[in-house]
């Protein structure tokens, strides 16, 4: 976008104007966003654009490390979510007697280094997942990225769930504004009392 809104020595002093006041009254919107490391980090994960060109160069390798931080944090509470689900399986079954461990295994063992080699092994994992995802090419602007990334999620499974979740929130508010729009026209004062079941086919979908 910032592209095409340069001015160029060809262009006329009204069509000059315009780029500038645009250019720069959209310089100021997107800088004061809060969701502008989320909408960047739609876009690295968007196999179409994950190159980042929309990007300026120096800003790139931080948008790879919002990535990454928000991918461990993602496997974090995923971890986290699965132990407490094991946690509340074990309470269930805890009337069931366990079998003994040898005593060498239990003064071998260490809870906490397991607990930590797990972290290690998931960290691994994500790591090179996105490394991987990095080096692969761009695919064409004609494929579906929820499409790409459900084909390849046998290649990136923990990349690809963390995708899902990003990739799924509007770019735009402009359907629920549309949506709201059509609403107004259908329920007004003259048909205030139609019944959810109407008022659900009336609207378009």
């Amino acid at each position: 976008m910032t592209r095409q809104l340069q001015v160029h020595d060809d262009d006329p002093g009204y069509i000059a104007r315009f780029k500038t006041a645009t250019l720069r009254d959209l310089s100021t919107r997107i800088d004061g966003m809060d969701a502008l490391p989320v909408l960047q980090m739609s876009v690295a994960l968007d196999p179409r654009y994950k190159k980042l060109k929309c990007v300026p160069r120096e800003q790139r390798d931080a948008v790879w490390d919002n990535v990454s931080t928000a991918l461990a944090d993602f496997c974090n509470t995923n971890q986290q979510g699965q132990s407490d689900v094991q946690q509340d399986d074990s309470t269930d079954e805890a009337a069931e007697p366990k079998a003994k461990k040898p005593k060498l295994t239990l003064l071998l063992a260490d809870s906490d280094s397991d607990a930590s080699d797990e972290e290690t092994d998931v960290q691994r994992t994500w790591t090179a997942e996105l490394a991987r995802y990095k080096d692969d090419d761009p695919v064409p602007e004609t494929e579906n990225p929820l499409t790409w990334w459900k084909l390849n999620s046998h290649r990136f499974p923990v990349l690809a769930s963390f995708a899902k979740t990003v990739l799924c929130i509007p770019a735009t508010s402009v359907p629920c504004e549309r949506l709201f729009s059509s609403s107004g026209y259908i329920v007004n004062k003259t048909r205030a009392a139609l019944l959810p079941e109407n008022l659900t086919t009336s609207l378009p979908v």
